[in-house]
């Protein structure tokens, strides 16, 4: 596995609505709703360990791969993001409370 494919694919977790929600669950609010990113509160939130997932789940790798070529002309929309976040999280989409 490439390193930048690797952090591209963070960033596709990282940007989707499930992670905001992780983040707003685990993490600081401060005003205005927004979620405090300092380092001492954004430790809480769990991420998966992308490189060892992709090893035991091919789908994931392939969603991954599908994001990555979506890229290369478009960033990908949040609904796809959001797709690849709450499977590498091993939950369903419909888990999540999320407004598109």
């Amino acid at each position: 596995m490439d390193l930048i494919e690797l952090l591209t694919d963070y960033s596709f977790l990282l940007n989707s609505r499930v992670f905001f929600m992780l983040a707003r669950e685990l993490g600081r609010i401060v005003a205005g709703g927004q979620v405090d990113g300092a380092k001492n509160q954004m430790r809480h939130i769990p991420l998966p360990d992308l490189a060892e997932r992709y090893l035991q789940d091919a789908e994931l790798k392939a969603r991954a791969d599908r994001l990555r070529e979506i890229n290369l002309s478009e960033y990908p929309r949040m609904s796809e993001l959001n797709a690849f976040a709450s499977y590498a999280y091993r939950t369903k989409l419909s888990d999540w409370s999320l407004a598109e």
